[in-house]
């Protein structure tokens, strides 16, 4: 009798050593209070000996997510001082994946971690990627994925990929630490609809830090599925960067809160570029309480930029923000509509204004409702024609007297608000309107119109007359 349990206990480890552990007890490697909290101990499937020689792990490790899938437990991975080196992707979909700071590090040109299921939730590790590509986390599909809490550095200056990519809904992107040394056009993450039959939607990215070579986040679809929607940004802080801290593609519904976007590039902090599937481009996104500036050593450096291209941008709010340094706060180009700027503080640009229009009829696009929100008295609007920037301006309108009303809008088109005006219409014989003569008068103006009365007196035929507007900005 007393050789039998040796013998059925033989037997067991024979069969399955890593689930004899599960069952029976805590194995040699595993830390008896983390057992204790109903974790699987990753070192039952992974020998120790391999992490300190530095032999790759992948397959050990997958059969150890795979058992604490099935076992409906967490994964937990010692931290044993050397990184575990995982060349072979591993999918860690449906499982908690955990450490204390634990290292992972992959040197070959594939994804460390990647699933297309749901539900997987990765934390307190130090991840490391110096292939020439493949990215750290990959949720190609799937929903109610967590990355969070983990430290990322990736070093290969060839590498183009994102390093963490996702795409369907209610994924978390959370209190990371990105260094990514990548290629200028590598971002830290990207969000994009990948499938036809699905929707990426109600994902966050909050609280992360984001540092070095490579750009920030891209927002974006594939260019045949429907864009993503309703994506939360907060509280992110980032300096430094290769790129723009946030490049939209197509997207509709963003909220920008309470981020740090300090010293990007010349390409800007916030990219507006809208392209994407089936014309689609950016909608209504909300800019607010932010810290958003460009580097201060670049002749051209808007903090925000909009690229003209074959979509649309729309619904544009700018409120409680403090833009700074670079050249100019914004500058837009032709094809954004409904930008609004509200109690913004906007200082210590190189240009002598704060947002540039690259074409006369943003002036109906881009409303700023309060032009102390420039420091310094600088000019808030430079349209693009050839009185941008200057101090004096020449208009030519045309007025129906039989309208209706006898005001008229008049963008002056100058770098502030004009104080001095001279106006003048044709006589009343001149245009198609026949009266005894013409008053015009200037009744008020603001950084972006002129508002005209026009009074003809004596109408024997209604009819249009041409109106001249010199506005001048008085030195």
């Amino acid at each position: 009798m007393t050789n039998r349990a040796p013998i059925a206990l033989a037997i067991v480890l024979v069969c399955g050593p890593a689930l004899a552990a599960q069952i029976n007890g805590p194995g040699p490697n595993e830390d008896p209070s983390l057992r204790e909290a109903g974790n699987v101990n990753a070192l039952s499937f992974v020998a120790l000996s391999d992490v300190l020689a530095g032999i790759d792990v992948s397959v050990k490790l997958q059969a150890a997510l795979d058992a604490a899938r099935t076992a409906r437990k967490a994964l937990y991975l010692p931290n044993v001082g050397p990184c575990y080196i995982v060349n072979t992707t591993i999918d860690p979909s449906d499982v908690e994946l955990f450490g204390t700071g634990t290292c992972i590090t992959t040197t070959a040109n594939v994804d460390t971690i990647r699933t297309d299921k749901f539900g997987t939730n990765v934390h307190d590790l130090k991840f490391t990627h110096s292939g020439a590509a493949g990215r750290v986390a990959n949720f190609i599909q799937g929903e109610g994925n967590q990355f969070w809490r983990n430290r990322v550095v990736a070093t290969n200056p060839d590498n183009v990929d994102p390093i963490v990519f996702f795409a369907l809904s209610n994924n978390r992107i959370k209190d990371n630490s990105f260094t990514n040394f990548r290629s200028k056009y590598s971002y830290t993450w990207q969000q994009q609809t990948t499938h036809p039959k699905s929707i990426s939607i109600n994902n966050q990215v909050v609280g992360n830090y984001m540092g070095g070579t490579g750009r920030g986040g891209l927002i974006g679809d594939n260019g045949t599925v429907a864009r993503p929607e309703g994506t939360l940004i907060a509280h992110n802080d980032s300096v430094l960067l290769g790129g723009p801290f946030i490049t939209l593609n197509s997207v509709l519904s963003v909220r920008l809160i309470g981020n740090m976007m300090d010293q990007n590039n010349d390409e800007g902090a916030i990219r507006i570029e809208p392209k994407g599937f089936s014309g689609y481009g950016v909608d209504g996104i909300l800019v607010s309480a932010n810290y958003i500036s460009a580097v201060g050593n670049k002749a051209d450096a808007p903090a925000i930029q909009s690229i003209k291209t074959g979509g649309h941008a729309d619904g544009f709010t700018f409120t409680g923000n403090e833009i700074a340094f670079g050249s100019m706060a914004a500058r837009f180009a032709d094809g954004i509509t409904n930008v609004q700027f509200t109690g913004n503080v906007m200082h210590g640009f190189s240009k002598p204004y704060s947002i540039e229009l690259g074409a006369p009829s943003l002036l109906q696009q881009v409303t700023v409702d309060d032009t102390k929100q420039c420091q310094g008295g600088g000019a808030l609007f430079v349209p693009g024609h050839g009185n941008a920037g200057s101090a004096k301006s020449t208009r030519t309108v045309t007025y129906h007297s039989g309208t209706g009303g006898n005001y008229i809008n008049v963008p002056h088109g100058l770098a502030g608000i004009p104080t001095q005006f001279t106006t003048g219409a044709s006589t009343a014989h001149g245009g198609t309107l026949q009266a005894v003569a013409v008053r015009v008068m200037v009744v008020r103006a603001d950084a972006t119109n002129a508002v005209l009365q026009v009074q003809p007196d004596g109408v024997v035929k209604n009819g249009t007359v041409t109106i001249t507007l010199t506005s001048e900005i008085a030195r």
